[in-house]
């Protein structure tokens, strides 16, 4: 399966519940055959005043 990911966001992977590694901004293929999934969505944007 392919997922993009927009400017200033990442995303934890989890392989049977276990951190497995972050998914960078742009095109990330991962196998939800495998057990992969995305577990979470961060900002990575700094907030301004």
């Amino acid at each position: 399966m392919v997922r993009v990911r927009g400017q200033a966001n990442v995303a934890a992977v989890e392989n049977r519940g276990r951190f497995l590694r972050l998914a960078e901004p742009g095109i990330n293929f991962f196998n939800p055959c495998a057990g992969e999934l995305v577990a979470r969505t961060l900002s990575t944007r700094v907030p301004s005043l």
